[in-house]
């Protein structure tokens, strides 16, 4: 059986996005998102194709958006336990528009 599951989201901030691999297992992966909630009563002041898809270096994010470093790697090396970012081999950080009320 083969299932696919993506990430939707709506009214809020994605800050950051990797996909790991387990590099044992052919065609498997996990998709991550980290998000931000718009504060009580705000709405996302930006929802436009650009601004969902700014990109961001990790630095100007709080480090607790930050995936972790030890899963850098492919399959031929490097990761933890077999895991490693895949496809773009780094996670995706994105900006949060200016005028967010966060």
């Amino acid at each position: 059986m083969v299932t696919c599951e993506y990430i939707f989201y709506r009214g809020l901030y994605r800050t950051s996005y990797a996909r790991v691999s387990r590099g044992i297992l052919t065609d498997t992966e996990m998709q991550i998102g980290q998000f931000v909630v718009p504060k009580h009563g705000t709405n996302v002041t930006d929802d436009s194709v650009e601004a969902r898809y700014r990109r961001s270096k990790k630095e100007v994010l709080p480090k607790d958006h930050w995936f972790p470093m030890e899963y850098y790697g492919n399959e031929k090396g490097g990761g933890k336990n077999g895991h490693f970012y895949h496809v773009f081999y780094t996670p995706l950080y994105y900006a949060l528009p200016e005028d967010a009320v966060v």
